[in-house]
């Protein structure tokens, strides 16, 4: 009786002791998780549908998941097969030991091992050499595991942490390599695989090794049908499954997106479609074949309804080194083409200069020393505003920039989170930025079209779900929006199987870059396809190279539900009113619209008055029919005058342009400048 009582003494004052020695070890050598929370990068869709994903800092394949999303059927048998008294031991079976023992003993070899899951996993988050003192350290890592965390925390470790060959760890990625499908379901074949292969991984990848794989794979499967885990009918069958010859690639769908979004976040859930970006890829790379050999292509679909962007492709092929694959043309600066006349136009109708109806002359001009002309050489005429960009005349264009200021054009694009840049520093907002002479990102134009397409309001771009995002500006007026939507719906080559669709082509200067924008009621598109160096695409144009493209990209998206826009039309701020628009539209012109005995006498054109400030300037005309009109530099001065004696009052020194306009609507303009007589 002393001797139990003694016994138990000492079992308690060692229990004691040993769990003492344990605390202490336990808090100057705490567990080392640095090897799971460096799981690989991930890019998750709008579904949660894994898109991309980077290697960890040691470079490897880790890709994380929770336990619940893995097959049960796995985790059952990982545990018949490792460690049928995983839920029993606390990190060590010393029953097991005793077994392992005697077995190696009698069989004279080694002949079966007594590591735990638990044991494997303290190995796992900490890789030692095979010594004594390093199974003495897993022993104790082992404790502090079942001390620490729960069974189902430590199976985690273990499913993420575990060896496949190469630099493949964890079974999420080896199910994504292997079989290409996430392990939440799996044959029994597939789970037989995964329980075999980290047994000697190197020895038994199956895209190295497949003999010794199946070899493998079958020898467990035999094992759970001789334990009666595995009836007849199901063993048969997955003896017959072949062994999987390749490693797939993982997903790779936005490599030019994902290390601009790259960040501390482990898990990046973006607001892209799988199902589209991964269409949008495939058209991009079969368009490579219609483009010139170096060329290149990018675009970019967004939901303005819900402010997201669905698809971004920045390059046909990301490894194609001839044609700057790796370059992501979505962000690069490149020649807008025309497609910033409508911005012009919209501008121009917020200021209330024009309205759609509003006749221009389209014919040569010169606005100092600059004199464009039309992409196609040719004068047209008189048209009105909505014909004119339709068209996309340059001319009109130029003169509505003129008249709208360019510095005021600059100072919109700036207002709503847009940089545009020009060739040097020294150079400063001019007229030929209607016609591309300035340099923007495809995703600025994105933003701009957008706009059109919600009213006026221009949203931030952002590609990461729940992203704070700044509330939207108004970069026109909603009236303006609208109209500039209508013209470009009018476009002659704006339908698409009998959807209506707003469009608008660009091709910049030397035919370097063809560019295609368009919305219909839910997604903006962009589309640009152009030279990454030096250049051109054959005189091929945005119409006959990016449009192509476009129409496939409106086929490869949902069918428009023709619901009213989710994202809110904010009130217009007080700041932000609505200015009078002239009851009768502008005549925009320097010249005669035709022949007319309707003619200004006095002042002459480009004439140089010398007067006095403060004098008052004659204006002097015949023919036209009454009532008359004057306009100073294209703001009405008299209305409604029926006689043919008119003045005006100039302010300041400069040049004034004097339009008159007659009841019919004809006009006669004359330009001159007025200086003081000291």
């Amino acid at each position: 009786m002393k001797f139990l009582k003694k016994f138990f003494l000492i079992l308690i004052f060692l229990s004691i002791t040993s769990f003492t020695i344990f605390r202490i070890l336990d808090t100057y050598f705490p567990l080392n998780l640095n090897r799971f929370e460096d799981h690989s990068l991930l890019f998750e869709d709008i579904n949660g549908k894994l898109i991309h994903c980077l290697k960890t800092n040691d470079d490897q394949w880790r890709i994380p998941i929770d336990i619940n999303k893995i097959d049960p059927n796995y985790l059952k048998y990982l545990i018949e097969k490792e460690d049928k008294n995983f839920y029993t031991h606390y990190g060590v079976d010393f029953k097991a030991i005793i077994r392992a023992i005697f077995q190696n003993i009698t069989k004279g070899k080694i002949f079966s091992g007594a590591s735990t899951l638990t044991m494997q996993t303290a190995r796992l988050l900490e890789p030692r050499p095979r010594t004594y003192p390093s199974k003495l350290i897993e022993v104790f890592r082992s404790f502090q595991l079942e001390y620490h965390c729960s069974k189902k925390e430590i199976l985690k470790f273990y499913v993420n942490l575990v060896p496949f060959g190469g630099n493949l760890e964890g079974v999420r990625t080896a199910s994504l390599a292997y079989f290409k499908k996430e392990p939440d379901r799996l044959l029994m074949s597939e789970i037989a695989l995964l329980i075999s292969i980290p047994q000697s991984p190197t020895r038994l990848r199956p895209d190295r090794y497949p003999n010794q794989a199946l070899q493998k794979r079958n020898q467990t499967l035999a094992a759970f049908h001789q334990k009666k885990f595995l009836d007849e009918k199901t063993y048969l069958a997955a003896i017959q499954d072949k062994i999987p010859s390749k490693r797939h690639i993982f997903p790779n769908l936005i490599p030019h997106l994902a290390y601009s979004l790259h960040d501390e976040t482990k898990i990046i859930k973006t607001t892209l479609n799988k199902q589209i970006q991964e269409k949008l890829i495939h058209l991009l790379k079969e368009t490579s074949q219609n483009i010139p050999k170096i060329a290149n292509a990018c675009a970019i679909i967004h939901n303005h309804q819900k402010n997201e962007i669905v698809a971004y492709v920045g390059s046909t092929d990301f490894f194609n080194k001839d044609r700057l694959g790796q370059n992501d043309f979505c962000q690069a600066i490149r020649s807008p083409g025309s497609t910033l006349k409508p911005l012009i136009f919209g501008l121009a109708f917020d200021e209330g200069l024009i309205e759609p109806e509003t006749l221009f002359r389209d014919e040569r001009k010169h606005f100092g020393a600059y004199a464009p002309h039309n992409f196609d050489r040719a004068y047209h005429g008189i048209m009105s505003a909505s014909e004119t960009l339709q068209l996309s005349l340059n001319i009109p264009s130029v003169e509505l920039l003129n008249l709208l200021g360019p510095i005021r054009f600059y100072a919109a694009l700036k207002s709503i989170g847009i940089n545009p840049e020009f060739q040097s520093k020294d150079v400063k907002p001019n007229l030929s930025m209607a016609l591309g002479g300035v340099g923007l990102k495809l995703v600025d134009l994105v933003k701009i079209f957008s706009t059109f397409a919600t009213e006026g309001q221009a949203f931030d771009i952002h590609y990461v779900q729940n992203q704070t995002v700044a509330a939207p500006k108004f970069l026109l007026y909603p009236s303006s929006a609208i109209k500039v939507k209508e013209i470009l719906e009018k476009n002659p080559f704006s339908f698409l199987n009998n959807q209506k669709i707003a469009l608008k082509t660009g091709t910049s200067y030397g035919y370097r870059d063809a560019l295609a924008l368009a919305f219909n009621d839910q997604y903006t598109i962009g589309v640009w396809v152009g030279m990454p160096k030096e250049g051109s695409l054959n005189e091929k144009t945005g119409f006959e190279l990016a449009v192509p493209i476009l129409r496939q990209v409106f086929d490869i998206l949902p069918k428009s539900n023709n619901h009213s826009s989710n994202v809110s039309i904010n009130e217009i701020p007080n700041s932000f009113k609505l200015k009078p628009l002239l009851k009768q539209h502008v005549l925009v012109s320097k010249k005669e619209v035709i022949a007319t005995k309707f003619e200004m006498s006095f002042p002459q054109k480009d004439s140089l008055l010398m007067i006095r400030k403060g004098d008052i300037v004659p204006i002097r005309f015949k023919g036209g029919q009454k009532p008359y009109r004057l306009y100073v530099n294209n703001s009405l001065e008299h209305i409604d005058v029926f006689q043919k004696k008119l003045t005006f009052l100039p302010k300041d020194e400069g040049f004034y342009t004097l339009t008159l306009q007659d009841k019919n609507g004809d006009y006669n303009s004359v330009t001159i400048e007025i200086r003081w007589n000291q």
